[in-house]
């Protein structure tokens, strides 16, 4: 668990804030973080912040210079379930 903890903190710390309230951890192991996202948009800004530098914050704070990151666009596990997901 303590590495879990590491890489929100290398997330929290690389990206902007209004990001950050936008995606939430869904895995992470070995040379890959899976980010969930809550829509292309924020998708997308997620991708610009890693080209700008992120990436190179991210891989350096977690000593993993091979570290790729993949986006999914879905609902958070905090957010209340859709009416007709029930």
């Amino acid at each position: 668990m303590e590495r879990a903890g590491a890489v929100a903190e290398a997330w929290t710390a690389a990206m902007p804030a209004e990001i950050v309230a936008e995606t939430w951890i869904e895995q992470a192991g070995g040379a890959q973080l899976v980010v969930g996202v809550s829509s292309s948009a924020v998708a997308y800004a997620v991708d610009r912040a890693l080209r700008m530098g992120a990436l190179a914050e991210i891989r350096l704070r977690l000593k993993s210079p091979g570290l790729r990151v993949r986006t999914r666009v879905g609902r958070s596990p905090d957010q209340e379930p859709a009416p007709g997901d029930r």
